[in-house]
């Protein structure tokens, strides 16, 4: 299974990346950082906006949150799906930027 993580992984390192999933034992494991709390933070925020605003749809039960989907090969996880009444599903990725 390919996430987008690994595939990022690999990019910045291949030999890490293949580490990571064969022998991952042999890998130091990173620090988690005061950044990364912070952004863990910020994303929980942005999601809980995004699903309080998502509720006053009149077809919020319609939608369905941190989905992931996979083959036997890639997985990828949408931050919301939304059923589209017989036409497929439409696929959300949240990011709010400050104007």
């Amino acid at each position: 299974m390919i996430t987008k993580s690994i595939f990022m992984d690999w990019l910045a390192c291949a030999k890490c990346a293949w580490l990571s999933r064969r022998e991952p034992h042999r890998l130091v494991a990173g620090r988690v950082t005061a950044f990364d709390r912070m952004l863990a933070r910020d994303g929980y925020a942005v999601e809980g906006v995004f699903r309080d605003w998502v509720a006053s749809w009149p077809d919020a039960k319609d939608c369905e949150f941190q989905v992931v989907l996979s083959d036997e090969i890639f997985e990828a996880r949408a931050d919301m799906l939304r059923a589209a009444h017989g036409a497929g599903i439409d696929v959300f990725e949240v990011n709010i930027r400050l104007h």
